[in-house]
């Protein structure tokens, strides 16, 4: 090699030096130093060396380089000084190629020990864990907590009534907070999930008969009005306000509140009790927004009774203004009327009309917003977190505790024994010794919300257990406060009790449950608390500081790590000024940096990744099941007959619930069944290898023979009666389980029945007629035919069977101001007994049997016509067609119905929607003829009802084809009705809708 070729020596960077002068910068400056004026001239010889030998270098690199990636090489070309640029077309490669380049590079790292436990995965799995802890874990240890067997102290058999209060939500609006913008947002998103979040698992986990707010629903509620209150000040923002909002946002905030907090099926809801935030305090209420409130949300004082205890809902807020009357008057007129006992009265809101009194004084629970007056040092108890008592004090639009004078006059017309506020945020109870029953416990609840000062939200729970019983009963023993939660009778204590008469053993039976009455405590109280969200949230932030930083760190190590030496021979580095004079030569330090930023980036947003994932409903399932998805031991085949297409979404639902599970579906063919109509009418053939391996069978109405099906454990009907088949051998002579549709259709029914029965009364037929022959009637040209019509109000609705169909017609009744009075087979005497254990379409129905004025039963026709006799103006058929119920009303029935009614003098209007041969149809001709008002058949006997009957031709009756229960919902809610039991089944829970075979339905 030539002796003025470029050398290489050992060091940190590979670059060229000429001959026999190259070395690191320390000889330059030697030599330097040595050589005093004259080193200067040697130094640029030196130089030009150098530059010599990296322009040789420069070429000679750009020279391969260009080789390599260009097929004719050109020394002089300019691009040997720049960093060459790829034009093969191997490096080229396209978005897919690269994506296939990356999985299969670093598949080995994936899949590496060193890999899985690095640091940065420890982290991620940290904050894996750490969200699960702060969204869900923690959220199932608070509500488990809370559990009504963890803190109830009844005896053995008790079944106490349940209900929950809920305190000051006041959900977060732009009042709030004097700030706007991004901060405002995150805030009003965070508080409504917390409290969807709480109110959610109140219901799932706890389930309480009834759950009642305590006031303050919305926090700027009193704002949202335009109307000006004399001496109270206005919100300085509220110009500004009412021109970027305008007077939707109030309802804007009502559909939020209706989302955050839906009513759940089956469980009575009161929201009508108002706060100071929902429309003013004292003298600054705002009459026009305390209207708003009540048209939404109820009646804002309230009386009832639940779990054999009043309740009573008094706006304490109005009652404390002092100088307009028409704002302290309704809740005061309210308030005397309590010293009256409670009536039967006939009055056209829900939930106001009451069954008369018992014998025994029942304990009254109050409800108000403001507490009652007590002194400023009255201590509140250990539950409370800021301070020991509630201070005396009040601002603008709120008071703290209620005046003396006031609080006296409540407790005074109440009585109540136990008294229940909110207002305050912050728990308290206390004990009131100035009213005249004695003793009043009075418990604060605390707000379920974590924007209103406290750290720890909560709700409280209550359970009432007041059994009645005459006064010469005695007390059959006593309240163990020791002893465990509520316990029900074992089966064997059940058994010695009401079992066969050779099974009964007096000596086994439990002990009797307590009876209270007078001074003893019918109340248990219990104080559930939420998560800290503000400790989570603290959690998040340090948790995510220390994240940063060892991130960081972790993340400069492996840089440093990354910039050892090689193995190969390098050079050190040339001179300085020689390294300044480069082409192109980014700055080291800045390259780092750069680097670094852009690693720490992207390991923070994997770590925020897997604690996103953390928050999702699949972590929980990942972590409880392994898998990620729903498992369940439920092994069954379920074979699905039916007469329309496969639900394949349902279906794919089912069967990704229950994977061990197998799913049949068999529809007719179109050649045997063109509709379900004529599915009805034919017998559908199935084949019987398919009967042998199911053990669930979902139909409408076929059925195999016993011994076709050897295997089978439920059937379920897609039908709300069973009539159709009760004559098969399937149902007679096996003890199959078979369940019902029954509830699905109520909405539609009770809609269609009112139909119905309003175009009688409004004689919408003849309304009809005229239209139809383009006349414009009047009421002469009627020959005062509209002199007959009567609206619904103060009516009386009698429904012959209270079941699905029966209590939502209760409750439409109920609304349009009716008397409704409601018969069925058995006594219904008990709380419990009244109650709804089918499937309700939420928002429908009458869970817990409160709507009825009356309660009748009987299966003797004296006891059936003793309630037709009660005066009803309006009755409905809603029994199951049975042996039984075969002509259940007769001739002799019918004409009690066609005596002339008080103020309309004719008979009552029938509605039947059941079966038609429920009535005697020659019967209710004659009836018709002769005194009953109408009737609305939905059914008849037989159906079709032939074209000579005389129902075509009498003016008062409306027909329709048996089409009350149909609907687009039909099918889904069938769908859910299964659902519900093959959870219940796999949970080994009782059936929904479960088929007595005594009774036939």
């Amino acid at each position: 090699m030539n002796s003025k070729a470029p050398q290489f020596v050992q060091g940190d960077r590979s670059q060229p030096a000429a001959a026999g002068q190259v070395g690191p910068d320390g000889e330059i400056k030697k030599k330097k130093q040595r050589r005093g004026t004259r080193g200067n001239k040697i130094l640029r010889a030196e130089k030009r060396k150098v530059k010599m030998a990296l322009k040789l270098q420069a070429k000679l690199t750009g020279a391969m380089n260009r080789y390599v990636t260009t097929p004719t090489p050109d020394v002089s070309s300019p691009h040997l000084y720049r960093r060459p640029r790829s034009t093969s077309s191997v490096h080229k490669t396209s978005f897919f190629t690269r994506i296939q380049h990356c999985v299969t590079t670093h598949y080995r790292r994936y899949t590496t020990r060193r890999y899985w436990f690095s640091i940065t995965n420890l982290i991620r799995l940290f904050w894996l864990l750490l969200v699960l802890w702060g969204e869900r874990w923690v959220w199932d240890s608070a509500i488990s907590a809370c559990a009504w067997d963890k803190w109830e102290r009844w005896p053995a058999g008790a079944t106490p009534h349940r209900v929950a209060l809920v305190a000051d939500p006041q959900i977060v609006d732009i009042h709030t907070y004097p700030r706007r913008g991004f901060s405002l947002a995150a805030t009003i998103f965070y508080s409504d999930k917390y409290l969807s979040r709480a109110w959610s698992s109140l219901h799932d986990k706890l389930a309480p008969s009834e759950a009642h707010f305590l006031g303050d629903l919305f926090d700027g509620g009193r704002e949202w009005v335009s109307e000006e209150t004399p001496g109270v000040p206005r919100d300085p923002h509220e110009q500004k306000d009412w021109k970027w909002y305008g007077n939707e946002y109030w309802m804007k905030e009502l559909r939020r509140f209706e989302g955050i907090f839906p009513i759940p099926s089956g469980v009575r809801v009161k929201t009508g009790l108002p706060g100071n935030h929902d429309f003013g305090f004292g003298k600054g209420v705002k009459t026009s927004a305390r209207g708003r409130f009540e048209a939404f949300f109820g009646p804002s004082n309230e009386r009832w009774e639940a779990g054999n205890h009043t309740w009573v809902i008094l706006d304490g807020v109005s009652l404390s203004n002092e100088n307009d009357p028409a704002v302290y008057g309704p809740p005061r007129e309210f308030l005397e009327s309590l010293s009256h006992p409670m009536q039967k009265k006939k009055l056209s809101h829900e939930g106001v009309t009451f069954e008369a009194p018992s014998n025994l004084d029942q304990p009254t629970i109050l409800l108000t917003h403001v507490p009652l007056y007590r002194e400023k040092d009255a201590d509140c108890g250990p539950l409370r977190e800021k301070g020991h008592s509630i201070p005396i004090f009040q601002g603008y639009q709120y008071q703290n505790v209620l005046n003396p004078k006031l609080s006296a006059e409540i407790l005074k017309h109440t009585k109540a024994k136990y008294v229940f506020t909110g207002d305050d945020h912050d728990a308290c109870k206390v004990e009131h010794m100035y009213a005249p029953q004695g003793k009043v416990h009075e418990w604060t609840v605390k707000s379920i919300s974590w924007t209103m000062g406290v750290r720890k939200p909560g709700f409280e729970m209550l359970s009432l257990w007041n059994p009645q019983a005459a006064a010469d009963d005695g007390i059959h023993g006593t309240i163990d406060q020791n002893a465990a939660a509520h316990v029900a009778e074992t089966p064997a204590e059940l058994t010695a009790r009401l079992g066969p008469p050779e099974e009964r053993d007096p000596t086994k039976v439990a002990a009797m449950p307590t009876v209270i009455r007078g001074g003893s405590d019918t109340l248990q109280a219990h104080l559930c608390l939420l998560p800290d969200q503000i400790g989570i949230f603290k959690a998040y932030a340090v948790c995510g500081v220390l994240t940063l930083l060892l991130v960081t760190v972790y993340v400069w190590m492996r840089s440093e790590e990354k910039s050892v030496g090689t193995a190969l021979p390098t050079y050190k580095g040339a001179p300085e000024l020689e390294e300044n004079e480069k082409y192109w030569k980014p700055n080291k330090p800045i390259r780092n940096s750069r680097w670094l930023f852009q690693v720490v980036l992207e390991e923070m947003l994997a770590i925020a990744a897997v604690a996103l994932f953390g928050m999702s409903p699949y972590a929980v399932e990942a972590v409880s099941n392994g898998n990620g998805s729903a498992s369940s031991n439920l092994e069954e085949h379920i074979l699905a007959v039916l007469p329309f297409p496969e639900a394949t979404e349902f279906f794919d639902k089912i069967r990704q619930r229950y994977p061990k599970s197998k799913i049949t579906y068999y529809q007719p063919h179109a050649t045997d069944v063109k509709s379900v109509e004529q599915y009805w009418k034919k017998d559908v053939e199935v084949p019987s290898e398919l009967y042998k391996e199911a053990t669930i069978l979902l139909t409408l109405k076929t059925l195999p023979k016993p011994e076709q099906a050897p295997n089978l454990k439920l059937v379920h009907f897609f039908s709300a009666g069973i009539d159709h088949v009760v004559h098969e051998p399937l149902f007679t002579s096996s003890s199959v389980t078979m369940t019902t549709s029954s509830g699905i259709h109520t909405p539609q029914i009770a809609e269609h029945i009112f139909l119905t029965l309003l175009s009688l009364t409004h004689h919408m037929p003849q309304l009809i007629s005229w239209q139809r022959a383009r006349q414009w009637g009047s009421h002469a040209a009627s020959g005062g035919y509209f002199g007959t019509i009567h609206d619904l109000a103060s009516k009386t609705l009698g429904i012959l069977g209270y079941g699905a169909i029966g209590r939502h017609a209760g409750r439409v009744g109920k609304a349009l101001g009716m008397k409704v009075l409601a018969f069925t087979a058995s006594p219904k005497d008990t709380p419990q007994s009244r109650r709804d254990d089918g499937y309700i379409v939420p928002g429908t129905g009458d869970v817990d049997g409160s709507i009825p004025d009356a309660w009748y039963s009987g299966l003797d026709p004296v006891s059936r016509r003793n309630f037709l006799a009660q005066g009803i103006d309006v009755l409905i058929v809603s029994v199951p067609l049975t042996p039984d119920t075969r002509h259940l009303l007769g001739k002799e029935e019918l004409e009690i119905l066609s005596k002339p009614r008080p103020g309309t003098g004719k008979g009552a209007y029938i509605v039947n929607i059941a079966r038609g041969p429920i009535i005697d149809q020659d019967a209710l001709i004659f009836a018709l003829k002769n005194g009953l008002a109408g009737a609305a058949l939905d059914v008849t006997d037989p159906e079709p009802l032939p074209s000579h009957s005389e129902l075509w031709d009498l003016p008062n009756v409306v027909i329709t084809p048996h089409v009350s229960g149909v609907g687009s919902e039909y099918k889904e809610r069938c769908l859910e009705v299964f659902e519900l039991n093959l959870e219940r089944m796999d949970k080994g829970e009782k059936w929904v809708n479960e088929v007595s075979r005594t009774k036939g339905y």
